[in-house]
């Protein structure tokens, strides 16, 4: 097998994976895992792309969190860095605090508001609430023209629930 087909290989191990989750969950978090080490083990050569790590990503999820923010982190392209992110810290809903804490770390300020109303509506405690809903609004003022309206709308109707 040739070197440039380790992504192929990540990404075809990924869907079975994908489509295992229903029926056998934990040979699908096995499967992701191993993808997982394809990535990391090629990361040097630099033969997969960013959506490779985005999809392993994504799909270790809650299996792995630290790897998965790991492979995150390691994508070069800031919109693809931001998605993969995000979709971390909405599948992290069993640890609220590093999901939080993800959340404010990414590079693009667009995205914040909306990940951290996400988080706010998605806590029990009052007073987390309050501060997630505060540091939305912050995230929310520094965006400017019309990137702020929408981000300012989700919070108003965050507000309402």
């Amino acid at each position: 097998m040739a070197l440039g087909d380790l992504g192929l290989v990540a990404r075809e191990t990924l869907e079975v994976a994908d489509a295992l989750r229903p029926t056998d969950s934990g040979r699908a978090q096995r499967l992701a895992a191993d993808a997982a080490r394809v990535i990391e083990a090629s990361q040097s050569t630099d033969f997969l792309t960013d959506v490779n790590r985005h999809a392993v990503s994504t799909a270790l999820g809650t299996s792995a969190p630290d790897r998965a923010e790991r492979l995150a982190r390691a994508i070069s392209d800031q919109g693809l860095r931001t998605k993969a992110l995000a979709n971390l810290v909405a599948a992290l809903t069993t640890d609220p605090r590093r999901a939080e804490s993800i959340a404010l770390s990414m590079d693009d300020e667009l995205p914040k508001p909306f990940t951290l109303v996400a988080l706010a509506v998605g806590t029990d405690e009052a007073d987390r609430r309050t501060l997630l809903f505060a540091e939305a609004e912050r995230a929310a003022g520094r965006l400017s023209g019309p990137d702020r309206v929408p981000a300012l709308l989700a919070l108003a109707k965050a507000y309402e629930t």
